[in-house]
């Protein structure tokens, strides 16, 4: 497998890496510097893509509301993603809020 993921928040897209032969357990250590106010109630989305050929497979996703992640000033979490209602992994995610 060789996933990356797919960011989508207030109208911005952030991409991770592809890791190459990464199977089901990829870590990208990837961070990104976002701008939001602590009473935000947008929502940020996560898809994860497999890279093919051809076109990119979706593997699944999730919604998290902004205000979740920046709680008690951020967030060391795992978020299930899923595709068709079932489980289809997890992302953790570490949000600080400043």
């Amino acid at each position: 497998m060789d996933p990356f993921l797919v960011l989508r928040f207030e109208g911005e897209t952030y991409t991770t890496k592809v890791h190459n032969g990464a199977g089901k357990h990829p870590k990208w250590h990837e961070v990104w510097v976002v701008t939001t106010e602590e009473e935000s109630q947008e929502v940020v989305s996560i898809a994860c893509y497999e890279e093919d050929t051809m076109s990119n497979d979706f593997v699944g996703a999730c919604k998290v509301r902004v205000s979740e992640l920046l709680a008690n000033g951020g967030v060391d979490q795992w978020f299930t993603i899923e595709h068709e209602a079932k489980s289809a992994g997890s992302v953790h995610l570490r949000t600080e809020f400043k």
